[in-house]
Parts: structure tokens; C-alpha cells; sequence
């Protein structure tokens, strides 16, 4: 559907309108002087205006639908948020932006997809980094069964798919690590002193096993036909 028929579909929802079409200016007049919901919904795809920024690239909206807390609500039938278009499309500013302005990370759609599984499936990896960087969870299975690692492994992006896998493995370290330091000494001492004292994996290092990936990597190898 293009956004000249979108954009007529949408003029009675000014604010979704303004957002379809980067009406900076019109947005901000409607923000001050109505009574518009910036969270509403319209009745094409059941969206808010910050799904309408995020897929039409008019992230400069966003800017100015933050302040009213109109950046995480999910569509309607759908249940995708903002973050999860970003993370679907690639767009790292916007998934940055959204992330740290609360949206919800590991928020599942209908189809039981988080913004992770999104990234993953397309396989863009700055999304991927931004959205690990805000503890989001690589071992969440959506309704399908399917993990972010298995949607990347399908599409072809054989090495983003065998980091993910690590970072879960450290997730998981992380927390049993956790479940162990939570233990009461026992009147001889420490429980296990070998774990306990031992690698303790941090969020922040949910990230190390995809700093040395990049984009052409990904695609020399799937290129190469190989899997790690």
C-alpha cells in the first residue's frame, strides 16, 4: 500500500497523518492545541502515530511524542510496538531512541515475536547489539517455537545465529550463578566456593560474543556456505 492512498486513509487521525508524512510542524500544532490521543489508534492498521514514524523513517516524531509517553503501546490485533517495526526494518537510531525512552524489550506480538526476533530474522546486527545492550532475552521462544538464533540460523545468517546461542549460554550462566551467590553459608563455610567465586556474567557482557561481527562477516559467510 502506498503512502499517498495511506496518507488518505489516515487524514481523519491528524496525528498519524503528520507521523505517515514527517509533518514536524502539523504534529507539534496538534500535540499543543487538541485534545488528540497520541496513544489512539487508527482504523487502517490499528496503529498509534510512533508506528507510522518508525515505518515511514520520520523518527524526528519521535522526539516529540516522547514527552508524551506515546512510544510503546502495541497495535491493536497485532500487539507489534514501535520497537518492534524498528528492530524489523534495521533501524538501529530508532530501536536506540525507543529503548531508551522505556519501551518494553522483550514485548511479545501475536505471533509471540519480540523485537529480538525480529532483528534476528532480518538479521541486522546493530538492532541485534542495541536491543542485547537493554537485557533483551535470546532464549525466548515465540509461538511457532522458534528462539531469535533458530529465525536468524533460517534466514541464513548462520553467524549471528551461533552468537546469539553464546550470549544465552551466558544469560543462563548468569543465572545460575545468581540462584547459587543467594545460597546462606552453611556453618562450614561457603557452598561450592569454586562457583561462587568464579565468572559471573554480566547483561553488559550479553554483547561480547556480537562486537566482532559485522555486516560484510555475516554475509562472507553465508556467501562462504558454511555454518559455525
Amino acid at each position: 500500500m502506498d503512502s499517498v492512498y495511506q496518507g488518505d486513509l489516515l487524514k481523519g487521525f491528524p496525528l498519524h497523518y503528520c507521523c505517515l508524512m514527517g509533518d514536524v510542524k502539523g504534529l507539534q500544532n496538534c500535540l499543543s492545541n487538541t485534545e488528540l490521543n497520541p496513544n489512539g489508534l487508527d482504523n487502517l492498521n490499528y496503529w498509534t502515530p510512533a508506528h507510522w514514524a518508525v515505518t515511514s523513517s520520520h523518527f524526528d516524531c519521535l522526539l516529540h511524542l516522547a514527552p508524551y509517553g506515546a512510544l510503546d503501546t502495541p497495535a491493536e490485533r497485532s500487539l507489534v510496538t514501535p520497537l518492534h517495526l524498528a528492530a524489523e526494518q534495521g533501524f538501529a537510531d530508532a530501536v536506540r531512541f525507543l529503548l531508551a525512552n522505556a519501551a518494553r524489550v522483550n514485548l511479545q506480538d501475536s505471533s509471540g515475536d519480540t523485537p529480538l526476533h525480529k532483528a534476528a530474522r532480518k538479521g541486522h546486527m546493530e538492532c541485534i547489539k542495541a536491543l542485547l545492550n537493554h537485557a533483551a532475552c535470546t532464549d525466548t521462544r515465540n509461538f511457532y517455537g522458534r528462539r531469535p538464533s533458530e529465525l536468524s540460523a533460517i534466514g541464513g545468517h548462520f553467524q549471528i545465529a551461533s552468537a546469539l546461542n553464546e550470549v544465552t549460554r551466558l544469560q543462563k550462566l548468569e543465572q545460575v550463578t545468581n540462584a547459587v551467590s543467594r545460597v546462606p553459608l552453611s556453618p562450614l563455610g561457603t557452598l561450592n566456593p569454586g562457583l561462587r567465586n568464579g565468572y559471573v556474567c554480566k547483561r553488559s557482557r550479553g554483547c561480547v560474543a556480537m562486537d566482532s561481527l559485522d555486516e560484510d562477516s555475516d554475509k562472507r559467510l553465508r556467501l562462504s556456505g558454511k555454518l559455525l
